[in-house]
């Protein structure tokens, strides 16, 4: 009896190891981009245990137990409340010289529930609220904040998921806004179509088509 007992254990417990590297195995290593379309999310569940933002130099920690997903994430509003507690003392202590503390980082942990998860598809959720992401493909990188040096002249590039644009000359307080479209690896703005081209580590974009373009991706 206690053989049979010791069998079905070690059977349940490498169903529940299996589940878990089987979810574990379909998340990590892949780019997956958020399919809202506001922010510049694009993460990546890596086999270190870490989540690694393209758009965010700050990585984050996680764990899978069985469908749930354990993240790390920063905690806003204990971050704000000491940010405006630095505010009062420094407003209050008009002789003190030096300069204002910096904010200490909070954070806290969040569960989700995978839902779903499939070579085209991860849905996670926690209570009401729910996450799509989708691969990302190549010109998905394209989204984000980036550096651009024509000569001794520096440029800021922003590309948001709502098909918006930023140019702005370093130190300009103006900027040049348009659209711009994505297709086929290709993107497309100012009357003007450039075929994308991506580093392997996916920080410098060179933009090919009337002219050359090099993005270097500058993280927050």
């Amino acid at each position: 009896m206690k053989n049979k007992l010791f069998f079905l254990s070690a059977i349940a417990a490498t169903f529940v190891f299996q589940s878990c590297s089987s979810t574990a195995d379909k998340i990590q290593g892949n780019w997956w981009y958020a399919v809202e379309d506001k922010g510049d999310v694009i993460i990546q569940f890596t086999e270190g245990g870490k989540i690694k933002s393209i758009n965010d130099k700050e990585e984050l920690e996680y764990k899978i137990e069985d469908e749930t997903i354990t993240i790390q994430v920063r905690d806003s509003e204990k971050e704000r409340a000491e940010l405006q507690k630095i505010i009062i003392e420094k407003s209050q202590d008009t002789l003190n010289t030096q300069p204002p503390t910096e904010p200490q980082k909070y954070y806290k942990e969040e569960k989700w529930t995978v839902t779903k998860v499939s070579d085209d598809e991860l849905v996670i959720q926690n209570g009401n609220e729910t996450r799509t992401f989708r691969p990302a493909k190549n010109e998905d990188f394209l989204i984000g904040s980036w550096d651009n040096k024509i000569g001794d002249e520096e440029f800021k590039y922003k590309f948001n998921k709502k098909n918006e644009m930023r140019i702005r000359k370093r130190f300009s307080i103006t900027s040049d806004e348009m659209n711009f479209t994505l297709s086929d690896g290709k993107v497309s703005f100012n009357n003007e179509t450039f075929d994308i081209s991506l580093s392997e580590d996916k920080n410098t974009i060179t933009l090919k088509g009337p002219k050359e373009i090099t993005l270097t991706r500058d993280p927050s």
